[in-house]
C-alpha cells in the first residue's frame, strides 16, 4: 500500500515518543487513508495515489498533499494510534503502556486527548472540502460523492461518554 505520510510528519505535528518506528504506526496510517482520505476525496485519492506510485506528482497534488492532506492524516491516524496501541487490554482491564511499565490508564485523560485530536482532524476535514469544492483545478473530485456524513468523513471516538456524550464516570 501506497503511504501518503510517514512517521516524520508524526513527529513534525504530534508528541511522540521517538523509539517509535514505522511499524508501529503504519496500521494507523492505512486506516486512516483507507476509511476516512478515500471517502472524503472519492476519485481525486486514486489520482493521487496513482501519481504516488508512478513518482509523478503534479505540483496541485503536492500543494494538497502539504497544505491539507498531509495534517488530516496524522490527526486521524494519530487518533486511531492513541486508542488501539498506547492503551491495551489485558486480563486486569486496560492498560497505558509507559516504556517497560504498565500503569492503569486514566479513560478521562484518554477521553481528552482523543477528542482533542478528533477536533484538530475534523477542522482539516472540513478546510480540505471547503478548499476543493472551491476550487475547480481539482476535477476528479466530486463533492457530491460523499455529501451524507453519515456515511463518509470523520467520526468522532467519546471515549468514557455514553452516545448522549454524557459523562461515563466522574
Amino acid at each position: 500500500m501506497t503511504l501518503l505520510i510517514t512517521l516524520q510528519d508524526f513527529k513534525n505535528r504530534v508528541k511522540i515518543s521517538d523509539k517509535l518506528e514505522d511499524k508501529d504506526i503504519n496500521p494507523s496510517i492505512i486506516y486512516a487513508q483507507e476509511m476516512h482520505l478515500e471517502a472524503l476525496l472519492c476519485g481525486l485519492y486514486d489520482t493521487i495515489i496513482s501519481q504516488k506510485v508512478n513518482c509523478s506528482v503534479e505540483s496541485r497534488i503536492t500543494y494538497l498533499l502539504d497544505k491539507y492532506i498531509t495534517p488530516y492524516l496524522v490527526y486521524v491516524a494519530y487518533s486511531d494510534y492513541l486508542t488501539a496501541h498506547n492503551i491495551q487490554g489485558t486480563r486486569q482491564g486496560l492498560v497505558e503502556i509507559n516504556g517497560d511499565n504498565a500503569t492503569g490508564a486514566d479513560i478521562k485523560r484518554i477521553g481528552d486527548i482523543s477528542r482533542a485530536t478528533d477536533s484538530k482532524a475534523q477542522a482539516y476535514e472540513e478546510k480540505i472540502r471547503s478548499f476543493l469544492k472551491d476550487n475547480n483545478t481539482y476535477p476528479e473530485y466530486d463533492c457530491k460523492c460523499n455529501e451524507d456524513d453519515a456515511l463518509y468523513g470523520f467520526s468522532f471516538s467519546y471515549i468514557g461518554k455514553d452516545l448522549n456524550e454524557n459523562p461515563l464516570f466522574e
